[in-house]
C-alpha cells in the first residue's frame, strides 16, 4: 500500500503570518544552517535560574516527604532498540520506596533497560533513574511522556508575589 503524499497529511492548520525582522533570530538559523546547532546562551536569568532549580527540588514541587505514593508516571518508548551499547535508560529499582534521607544511589545498583524498538517501560515518578553511557554508534531513540499530578502551589505563589 503506497504512503499517502505529505500533503494530504500535514496541512497548516492557519495560514502563514509575516514574523517582524529579527536580526540575531536570523543569525542563529544561519548558525544552524551551517553547523547544524547553536547554543543561546545565558537565555535565562539568574532569577529564573534560582526559581526553576527550587520549583524542581524534591521530586519537581510535591512536597510530601518521601516514601510517598507516586504522584506521577513516567513512560519511555523505545523507537530504536535499546541496548547497553547505546546507552539504555537505567534505573535503580525500589528507590521509589526511599525516604529523604536514604543513601545515595550507587551506580552498581543501577539496572539498564534493554529492550526492542516498539517496546515502552512505564515507572512510577519518584523512581530514581538516568540514561546510560553510549559506548556505540547505534541511536537510541525515544519518546519519554510524563504524566504529573496538577499542582497548584506555582499559580498561588506567582499570584501572591
Amino acid at each position: 500500500m503506497a504512503e499517502p503524499a505529505p500533503d494530504s497529511v500535514y496541512r497548516p492548520t492557519a495560514p502563514p503570518r509575516a514574523l517582524a525582522p529579527d536580526p540575531e533570530a536570523d543569525a542563529h538559523a544561519s548558525t544552524i544552517l551551517r553547523d547544524g546547532y547553536v547554543v543561546l546562551r545565558e537565555v535565562l536569568s539568574p532569577e529564573e535560574l534560582g526559581a526553576m532549580r527550587a520549583a524542581l527540588a524534591d521530586d519537581g514541587g510535591c512536597r510530601v516527604p518521601r516514601p510517598r505514593p507516586m504522584h506521577g508516571v513516567s513512560a519511555i518508548w523505545a523507537l530504536d532498540e535499546f541496548t547497553e551499547e547505546n546507552g539504555a535508560t537505567q534505573l535503580i529499582p525500589g528507590s521509589h520506596l526511599w525516604s529523604d534521607d536514604s543513601p545515595p544511589p550507587r551506580s552498581e545498583d543501577a539496572v539498564s533497560i534493554t529492550m526492542p524498538a516498539g517496546s515502552v517501560v512505564v515507572f512510577a515518578g519518584t523512581l530514581l533513574h538516568r540514561g546510560g553511557a553510549s559506548r556505540g554508534g547505534d541511536t537510541r531513540l525515544g519518546v519519554t511522556p510524563q504524566y504529573c499530578q496538577p499542582w497548584d502551589t506555582w499559580t498561588a505563589s506567582t499570584r501572591s508575589g
